[in-house]
């Protein structure tokens, strides 16, 4: 499933799941998930307003790992999409979403994937987590 980070000003708050996918993906009587993050393992509680619209998770080890790993060479804090994969019983996958390279001819780049842009003097290469996708639940 695809989900995507939140950010307020210069941090990350937590990971919006979307209602579509917690009706679809979470088991209604969990109480807490893990989250797998590479070698790490933690576990997050799923509170009453998990349930409600909109279904966050607001974890600040969690958060502390998604600025470390996605956003500390980033200038900007917006959302980014990730990948939530189910690998066991209430524990869960985190990745960052690679997008295909077809998705950036969808923010404009009429040259298409790979192409050099200019900006401000300065040249740079469009990285993909730099994207988000159009519909994230």
């Amino acid at each position: 499933m695809v989900v995507r980070t939140e950010c307020k000003g210069r941090k990350v708050t937590g990971i919006y799941i979307g209602a579509r996918n917690v009706r679809r993906n979470f088991p209604r009587k969990a109480a807490a998930i893990d989250f797998e993050l590479g070698h790490l393992r933690i576990g997050c509680d799923l509170g009453p307003g998990f349930w409600r619209d909109p279904p966050r998770i607001c974890d600040s080890r969690l958060c502390e790992w998604l600025e470390f790993k996605l956003y500390r060479e980033r200038r900007y804090m917006t959302p980014l999409p990730l990948s939530l994969v189910q690998s066991g019983r209430n524990a869960y996958k985190l990745r960052p979403l690679i997008l295909p390279a077809v998705s950036l001819m969808a923010i404009g780049d009429s040259k298409g994937a790979g192409t050099y842009r200019q900006h401000a003097g300065a040249v740079h290469k469009p990285h993909p987590l730099h994207l988000q996708p159009a519909a994230v639940c």
